[in-house]
């Protein structure tokens, strides 16, 4: 608990700093160069710079640079101290000395672009301190650069889409309520606090582009909220792929501490990335990969012990002359397959995602984040449609107990079958006139008999207990019938 405390504190402070467009604070360094910030403007946006200097400023000069003007130039300390003062061939809008430690300045943008922000200490006159209190500002009052701008109409329009959703769930729970689990219990919830997070992230993004600066406690409350939505989300998801309610009553305890130990981390290494840059941005996103690597492998592991004791199943039941593909059993069957695809090509999309953002969207994150909610929202809608109440859901209201994950069958080299494997010669249709629990622990008595048979080849003494099996074999169908 004292970790994720600090963790917060730690996310809160560097994401704080990071995303105020009214920007106060201190730096100290020797280096030659400095980048203090990068602000996409519109024509006529405004600079509006203070800067203060420990100790002497005679060689130390602020810098604003354009992308155009930089894009021959490497930004690293040599290349750009070289090419602003020795060939002088890089011309940038702004190259003022900072005079008696203290700089003031105003400047209108004239030219649509991105813009880097410097001080350059290039005669390397030791160590100072810099003390920075400036407003970038686009026409119009908007504080956020080009790079962020569209976010809060891309929130609400993401908002809406979910509240039509929340709504459409609400109505059919209120319909089948009866029918509710504990899954159910899980994904409204889940759904919930994504939404409540929508509504935190249009805030945010709004409150920035008018004021430019944020509340320390609202931006606690959407940061926490946030960081709830991603654990949510990717706990349904690993709870899914573990069968529960729907093969598993319950899980186990080991079970899912390891399920909440990976999301943990990778939320914490999530929010670490975005609010971090360099050295720090790279640690956090090698960590948060190893975190997404366990998270992969603990899904794609768990669904397919699934599929292959369902698989098992449904070769018993082939093997009883009952068609398996009209049983519940083989519902549940193709869930987990579907499952299984639409997670592989999410996954999958999500990571591309983030690369193509890195390399080709650096100046439009906004296209990378729509990206990002138009994959999670389709994922998201599809599993509550496929988990959504019923009246009569066969996925959740049969089978809640049976399960048996150490048989083996012959034709169970891989884990995915198809009706045509699965359909045989004069198979009927399974009618409900006996449990298929009952039928299941019936045809692996006949199982284990026929392997302990082969057994007793060899030790004959056991003869005994061959006719104990076949008597509870017999019994236990008889009260099957009687009951139904």
């Amino acid at each position: 608990m004292k970790f994720l405390f600090i963790s917060f504190a730690l996310i809160l402070h560097l994401s704080f700093k990071t995303n105020a467009l009214i920007e106060s604070f201190s730096y100290e360094s020797d280096e030659k160069a400095i980048q203090f910030d990068l602000f996409g403007y519109l024509k006529n946006g405004t600079i509006d710079m203070n800067i203060q200097v420990s100790g002497d400023s005679s060689n130390i000069n602020y810098v604003v640079c354009s992308y155009s003007e930089l894009k021959t130039t490497k930004i690293d300390q040599q290349k750009l101290c070289h090419n602003l003062f020795d060939e002088q061939s890089l011309h940038c809008i702004i190259n003022e000395q900072i005079i008696n430690n203290t700089y003031s300045g105003f400047y209108r943008i004239t030219k649509k672009d991105h813009y880097f922000f410097f001080v350059t200490n290039c005669q390397s006159t030791g160590n100072h301190k810099y003390t920075f209190d400036y407003t970038l500002m686009n026409p119009n009052g908007e504080y956020l650069s080009t790079d962020y701008i569209p976010l809060p109409v891309v929130y609400l329009i993401f908002i809406f889409i979910w509240i039509v959703f929340m709504i459409l769930w609400i109505f059919n729970w209120i319909r089948h309520r009866k029918t509710k689990i504990n899954l159910h219990r899980l994904l409204s919830f889940t759904l919930f606090i994504m939404t409540i997070n929508l509504i935190g992230q249009f805030l945010y993004w709004r409150i920035l582009s008018t004021k430019g600066k944020i509340s320390i406690n609202i931006f606690a409350g959407i940061l926490l909220t946030d960081a709830l939505s991603q654990f949510l989300f990717y706990i349904s998801l690993l709870f899914i792929a573990r069968g529960w309610s729907i093969i598993h009553p319950e899980l186990d305890g080991q079970s899912a501490r390891y399920s909440f130990t990976i999301v943990f981390c990778l939320v914490i290494f999530s929010e670490l990335l975005a609010a971090t840059s360099g050295f720090f941005a790279t640690l956090f996103f090698f960590l948060w990969l190893i975190a997404y690597f366990y998270l992969l492998r603990r899904l794609f592991r768990t669904t397919n012990e699934n599929q292959t004791m369902l698989k098992n199943q449904l070769i018993l039941i082939r093997d009883m002359d009952i068609n398996p593909t009209t049983t519940p059993i083989y519902e549940k069957y193709v869930l987990f397959r579907k499952f299984k695809k639409a997670i592989t090509i999410y996954l999958f999309l999500q990571i591309l995602i983030y690369f193509i953002g890195s390399l080709f969207l650096y100046f439009s994150p906004w296209i990378t984040e729509l990206l990002f909610l138009i994959a999670s929202t389709i994922l998201s809608f599809g599993v509550g449609f496929t988990f959504r109440l019923k009246s009569f859901h066969s996925l959740f209201n049969d089978l809640p107990n049976t399960g048996y994950s150490n048989l083996e069958n012959q034709n169970n080299s891989q884990n995915e079958a198809n009706e045509a494997e699965l359909i045989g010669p004069n198979l009927r249709t399974w009618d409900g006139e006996i449990e298929l629990s009952t039928l299941l622990k019936n045809k692996q008595m006949e199982v284990d008999l026929t392997n302990e048979s082969m057994i007793l080849v060899q030790n004959p003494q056991e003869d005994d207990h061959i006719a104990e099996i076949d008597i509870a074999i017999q019994s236990n169908f008889e009260d099957s019938k009687t009951k139904n």
